[in-house]
């Protein structure tokens, strides 16, 4: 079994939000949606910032990102 696969199951009841930025092309957005896959729906929230690349102006939008509260859905 791979790493993110055993990570993702670790982590599976922790609530958790992973940012990617729109345009990164260092980490992609897909990175961030295979390892929520991998952690599964009720726990694993993406958000996707348009137009932010790896290398944008993260500082500018982490006041509003972390502001956003982590939680699982109920089942």
């Amino acid at each position: 079994m791979s790493l993110w696969r055993r990570t993702g199951r670790r982590v599976r009841a922790i609530a958790q939000i992973h940012f990617s930025g729109g345009n990164d092309t260092t980490v992609p957005p897909e990175a961030a949606h295979r390892f929520a896959g991998r952690a599964g729906p009720a726990c694993a929230r993406i958000v996707i910032v348009s137009g932010m690349a790896h290398d944008g102006d993260w500082a500018r939008a982490w006041p509003t990102l972390l502001a956003i509260e982590p939680a699982c859905r109920s089942r």
